[in-house]
């Protein structure tokens, strides 16, 4: 009742409401000191901050900054130890190249796009990874491609696994925006859109090494039957195999065959690749006649368009 009369009768005095209290500045403040008024002008110490930090003269922010951004490219950063660039962390092993990328970060404004442009038109980055028709002195000198004298391979994030499915079925929705997607909740959206904390985590991104809550400078990558399993029996690729089987409109088996190793792996089969491709889909077709299958033909496209997905082109970055 004494609510109720509240209510509609509100008057004129209102009871105070903290709305944020600032951060202890020390172990001495007291609780009444942080539960002081704001002020009502800043004593200007994080601008002082910030300018230090980004002062051309302290290289350390835009080493840091641009080591993350060749790590992230090349899958190893040019200092390893991106956690520690102190006396205790492993030294660059291109140490003129972090430096020239520093200043180029701090003359151009600091815009990472430029430092991502020159990096993925660099020769180094055009690369390819193959050590099949390289001077044998490289391989026994430098085997593992410390000087960069081939691409580095390796395998897409967990999010970009999952993209290049949805994407490859013609599914991917690539609205921007809007609120998080439940990690229990089937969704076309893009991966980043998943909830991601530490006790809620999405099983085929877990799957495949998702990120860290806490460390955001590097990603673990295993090697596990799972994945395996992942990208063959879960409905993500079971449905995805069977939508790439539909956009493939090609009535000839070797239009087929090629339109799926370019989509899925991006390259052109060779024609020993093919001839047994073409095996697999007779005896495919075969065992799905002998069960009986409403449409053999296409039932036996699905498993070699899985058999793609499971392929180690697709999953890794050359």
């Amino acid at each position: 009742e004494t609510a109720q009369t509240a209510v509609e009768n509100p008057g004129e005095t209102y009871a105070p409401l903290v709305g944020a209290l600032k951060t202890l500045e020390s172990n001495l403040e007291t609780e009444d000191s942080r539960r002081k008024p704001f002020p009502a002008t800043s004593t200007g110490r994080r601008t002082a901050f910030a300018r230090w930090l980004t002062d051309p003269a302290n290289p350390l922010p835009a080493r840091v900054a641009v080591n993350h951004l060749w790590g992230r490219h090349f899958g190893r950063a040019l200092v390893p130890t991106v956690f520690d660039f102190g006396r205790k962390g492993t030294p660059p092993t291109h140490p003129e190249l972090l430096d020239w990328l520093a200043v180029e970060l701090v003359d151009h404004n600091w815009s990472m796009k430029h430092i991502h442009r020159l990096i993925v038109t660099s020769r180094a980055y055009r690369l390819s990874s193959s050590n099949a028709e390289v001077a044998t002195v490289n391989v026994r000198l430098d085997p593992d491609n410390h000087f960069l004298w081939r691409f580095h391979p390796r395998r897409m994030e967990a999010q970009l696994v999952r993209d290049s499915l949805l994407a490859l079925s013609g599914e991917l929705d690539l609205t921007l925006g809007g609120p998080s997607v439940p990690v229990n909740q089937e969704s076309r959206r893009r991966s980043l859109y998943y909830v991601h904390s530490h006790n809620e985590h999405q099983k085929f991104l877990s799957t495949f090494d998702d990120a860290n809550v806490l460390e955001c400078y590097r990603r673990a990558e295993s090697i596990v039957p799972q994945q395996a399993l992942a990208l063959e029996n879960s409905p993500l690729a079971s449905i995805a195999a069977e939508k790439i089987v539909q956009r493939v409109a090609a009535t000839d088996t070797d239009a087929f065959l090629r339109a799926g190793f370019a989509m899925i792996l991006g390259v052109t089969p060779q024609d020993e690749e093919l001839a047994v491709s073409r095996e697999a889909l007779t005896e495919w077709t075969t065992q799905a006649r002998a069960a009986q299958r409403a449409d053999p033909e296409r039932h036996a496209r699905t498993q070699f368009v899985q058999a793609l997905l499971n392929h180690n082109d697709f999953i890794v970055i050359r």
